[in-house]
């Protein structure tokens, strides 16, 4: 059965040769994208994926330097304009391997477009999505983890500090050195401590668990406008030796530390190569825009904590009409973003009862729906109406319109 993985694949090997006809024909990509409807014939497979790329083109007022700009860029250089690996990372500024991180970075964010859209019609089945249960179940506990600590200015010094003397022992038994260099005056970063320290210490785990024995993990940072980015790599052992993946049934540490991340409005970004383990968080300097995204979809979850990632909002994404009242209670959000299809009770008496309680009478609403109903929508006085599918630059302008940053 064809899942997310192998479906990037496909899109990586179709773009590999995009502009070529007789590999188009015989592309699985392309049959499955006409099987879905979503093109007419493997002759459009080409232009489809264009398209999709300049669907993830940042608004205009986004940070030219911010990743989803950086990634973009790669993709259109790369696969539109056919230019070569080390002209794009010149015209990124960027060192060889930097430019390595934003184009798979780009990729997996263009696939999970095209996936989304594939699932949306209805050739993912059912069984693939796993045990909804027990995913609705860990992401509540996310939540409710990062509700009961708002995000607010804390010492990246002292939670590095923190989670790094939480972990020593761990790195001992591997024989993994630890080495922290933050500078001499790092600046505040805005998150929940209590998430931070989950994410730093699902994160290191995840590294220590995955160097091999005599290696170096260091932790540094680099401050740029309205972020700190937070450096860990490891440096390999003498005698080039590799540990071996650590896997089991349960979410690895990893998974968690990303997914709390999303929550947060941070950017966690791992890459493991021939060259070692390399992994980026992105922690904002400045207050993040807090959105509440309801939606029974994981997969639009998964995409839309993509689109905001780097852009200064914030998302936490509840799947029911139940759990998104809960939510907004407790922590109030900015602005709240809104499926109208989902079960038990649909977006449109959702916004009712969101209207009715003085926690959420006045924030503004983004309703969404795959239907025709944006007259409906500006009649019940909805800041915007946005039709599925949704690329990353109609979000972000909605976002803007409605919960400017600034």
């Amino acid at each position: 059965m064809l899942d997310q993985e192998a479906f990037r694949g496909l899109v990586r090997d179709a773009l590999a040769h995009l502009y070529e006809p007789a590999h188009a024909r015989s592309c699985r990509l392309a049959r499955l994208l006409a099987d879905a409807g979503l093109i007419q014939a493997p002759e459009q497979l080409a232009r489809f994926l264009t398209e999709a790329i300049e669907e993830l083109r940042p608004p205009a007022v986004a940070p030219r330097g911010s990743p989803g700009w950086r990634q973009y860029r790669y993709l259109y250089l790369r696969y539109v304009e056919a230019a070569g690996h080390r002209r794009i990372a010149d015209d990124l500024g960027l060192s060889t391997r930097q430019a390595t991180r934003e184009h798979e970075g780009g990729l997996q964010a263009l696939s999970s477009v095209l996936w989304s859209r594939y699932a949306a019609a209805g050739r993912v089945a059912s069984a693939q999505e796993g045990d909804i249960s027990g995913a609705r179940s860990l992401d509540d506990e996310l939540i409710e983890l990062g509700a009961r600590q708002p995000a607010a200015p804390i010492s990246l010094r002292e939670a590095v500090d923190g989670a790094v003397a939480t972990v020593s022992r761990m790195a001992g038994a591997a024989r993994v050195e630890l080495r922290s260099d933050l500078g001499e005056d790092p600046r505040p970063v805005i998150a929940g401590k209590q998430a931070l320290r989950h994410i730093l210490l699902g994160l290191l785990g995840y590294v220590i668990g995955r160097s091999p024995p005599g290696a170096a993990l260091l932790i540094g940072a680099v401050e740029r406008p309205g972020v700190t980015d937070l450096l860990v790599s490891v440096e390999p052992s003498a005698s080039g030796e590799r540990a071996s993946d650590q896997t089991g049934d349960q979410p690895s540490g990893i998974e968690l530390a990303r997914r709390l991340a999303g929550l947060q409005g941070i950017q966690l970004d791992v890459r493991t190569s021939a060259l070692g383990i390399e992994a980026v968080l992105a922690l904002p300097t400045e207050r993040a825009r807090s959105v509440l995204y309801v939606d029974d979809s994981p997969e639009m979850g998964r995409l839309f904590r993509q689109y905001v990632a780097g852009t200064g909002y914030g998302l936490t994404h509840v799947r029911t009409a139940e759990r998104a009242v809960q939510v907004a209670r407790r922590a109030p959000p900015d602005v709240i973003v809104l499926d109208v299809l989902l079960p038990t009770e649909d977006g449109w008496q959702l916004l009712e009862r969101l209207r009715a309680d003085p926690e959420t009478a006045t924030t503004p609403v983004i309703v969404c729906s795959i239907l025709p109903e944006a007259n409906l929508a500006a009649s019940l006085g909805v800041a915007a109406f946005l039709a599925k599918p949704i690329s990353q630059p109609a979000l972000l302008a909605a976002l803007a319109r409605c919960c400017p940053l600034g």
